[in-house]
């Protein structure tokens, strides 16, 4: 994506690159005339270019500059229809106004087999028999979150440690960043370890200190059902197009944390609900004692934030 863009002859002297072969050779310049990986400004770049891409030609291509201006991450097109006709346009709109300005989408990935199998198959990052034939193996990484096209449901990567004999703050740590879950879907589960690495900075560990048997056997114990977490399904769909939903929230505190949680409550042409969890947060409580009522206004402030 950054190779694709120009960047302004007035500035290309600020991304200069000086050369020789070897120590006997004379010094060459060189400027780089396209973004550049690696440049802080070089992601602002590229969205801006996006971003004026879409406003120029959001007249012609209005489902297409919508979905660039609100649901694209750098070079990431996250986004959905309610029905195949309009996923159908959506995708030969975008292909046009990227095309404007030579960009060529790949990588295609959708729950649609009908979209699927009007593109090429060098385009797509699984074909559509591909999908139905692995549905459990074939996953994609949607803004890092594992996603099954097939299932239409995300998944939890876990990467167990390879030994935990003689667990240290530092290895604790590690594990625990390797659990991405920006959505909170697996909180419960997570407060668990962020508890933990608190109570190792209470006691005075060190990070390459092996743990207390209190807590190395607690740290066990959680380690030894992390690989549940591969077996956690969540639906991408919230709700049914056209339902009427309602946003409920809860939160609350115990002396050890507190934590919010977003639902979304939907009701059906049944008469049924579906009731699914959209995001929750957690955080420990403070090293300095708290009231539980204290506790829970923080747990309620930490709701309005989410």
């Amino acid at each position: 994506m950054f190779r694709g863009i120009m960047v302004s002859d007035s500035d290309t002297k600020f991304q200069r690159i000086v050369w020789r072969e070897d120590a006997g050779s004379p010094v060459e310049h060189y400027r780089l005339l396209t973004v550049t990986y690696g440049l802080a400004a070089s992601p602002f770049l590229a969205v801006r270019v996006l971003k004026q891409l879409a406003e120029d030609h959001k007249v012609t291509y209005p489902f297409a500059a919508r979905v660039i201006l609100n649901d694209t991450y750098v070079d990431d097109i996250a986004t959905g229809c309610d029905n195949v006709d309009e996923l159908l346009q959506l995708k030969t709109e975008l292909i046009e106004l990227l095309k404007r300005a030579n960009f060529k989408l790949q990588k295609w990935c959708s729950n649609c087999k009908p979209l699927l199998e009007t593109l090429p198959r060098e385009l797509c990052e699984h074909s559509p028999i591909d999908i139905a034939s692995e549905p459990n193996i074939l996953c994609v990484k949607l803004l890092g979150i594992q996603w099954s096209p097939d299932t239409d449901e995300f998944q939890i990567a876990t990467k167990l440690p390879e030994s935990c004999s003689e667990p240290t703050k530092r290895s604790v740590l590690s594990t625990t960043a390797k659990i991405f879950d920006p959505l909170g879907l697996v909180s419960p589960s997570v407060v668990l370890f962020k508890i933990l690495l608190q109570e190792t900075w209470c006691q005075g560990v060190d990070w390459d200190t092996k743990l207390p048997p209190t807590l190395s056997d607690h740290w066990k114990k959680i380690l030894s059902e992390l690989h549940y977490l591969s077996n956690v399904r969540i639906p991408r769909q919230i709700a049914p197009a056209g339902v009427s939903i309602e946003i409920h929230g809860f939160a609350d505190a115990s002396s050890s944390a507190y934590a919010a949680a977003v639902y979304s409550r939907s009701k059906l042409s049944d008469d049924s609900f579906v009731v699914n969890l959209i995001a929750a947060k957690t955080r420990v409580a403070p090293l300095k004692p708290l009231s539980i009522p204290r506790l829970e206004l923080s747990a309620a402030h930490l709701l309005t934030k989410l």
